[in-house]
């Protein structure tokens, strides 16, 4: 999920929901690392769900909550080793959303079916 977030998302400016795609707005207006931003607002949640949810809601969630922003830093600077310039590696809107879906859904059916 973190990759197609990096790859595809991100370097195109498109905003999905969720905190990634708040860390993407943060970034276009303030210049805010999407990770970083990520990072912060997950932790806020995930504190928030401690006291709302539970322990049990907490301890099912901590790792993906946590390790989703170091996954997406981990993409961005691979990212950044390919395109040094700068340039995007697909502009056409359409198939940005196409990959970023498929390789989304499959990430997400993933998780779904480990539990």
């Amino acid at each position: 999920m973190a990759f197609s977030f990096s790859f595809f998302l991100d370097p195109n400016n498109l905003v999905i929901g969720g905190t990634t795609g708040l860390s993407t707005i943060f970034r276009y207006l303030f210049s805010w690392d999407t990770a970083i931003t990520s990072f912060v607002v997950n932790t806020a949640l995930l504190i928030i769900g401690l006291f709302l949810l539970g322990k049990e809601f907490f301890i099912k969630t901590v790792y993906s909550t946590l390790i989703f922003p170091f996954m997406i830093k981990g993409f961005n600077l691979i990212y950044d080793l390919i395109t040094p310039d700068g340039h995007v590696l697909i502009s056409d809107p359409m198939l940005v959303i196409i990959f970023s879906s498929l390789i989304l859904g499959y990430g997400i059916g993933l998780v779904l079916k480990q539990g």
